[in-house]
């Protein structure tokens, strides 16, 4: 609900009513989407994240690795490929387009978020194996 003060004023047998309307602060652009909540999961989604990783293992990471090893290879294509195609996507499903500098913050979060998991999670496989 928007917030705002009312004030009644009376002249005679007339009121008139007047609304000041508080202004709201703005929050930067950086720290609005340098979350996951601009993500709406549902199944749509979700199948589409799924889709681009498994795109994204089975032919991007291969090409990858014609030119770094594959622990390069899986963090780089993940945290490029994956990130940049599930940020296009919820930009193009969702309904309210956000301006293009959100979009690139966006971006960068995913793509650190998806590089230091793929990193982890290639240190734990070699490590366990």
């Amino acid at each position: 609900m928007a917030k705002f003060d009312r004030k009644v004023e009376r002249n005679k047998k007339e009121y008139q009513f007047t609304q000041k309307t508080v202004e709201e602060k703005e929050a930067s652009v950086f720290k609005d989407n340098f979350t996951l909540r601009w993500i709406r999961l549902n199944l749509q989604t979700i199948l589409i994240f799924v889709l681009t990783f498994i795109v994204v293992t089975l032919i991007f990471i291969p090409m990858l690795n014609q030119y770094m090893d594959i622990t390069q290879a899986f963090v780089v294509g993940h945290a490029v490929f994956t990130s940049f195609f599930i940020v296009v996507t919820v930009y193009l499903v969702n309904r309210e387009k956000p301006q293009w500098p959100a979009v690139l913050v966006r971006y960068l979060f995913l793509a650190m978020l998806l590089g230091i998991s793929a990193y982890l999670s290639m240190i734990l496989t070699a490590w366990l194996g």
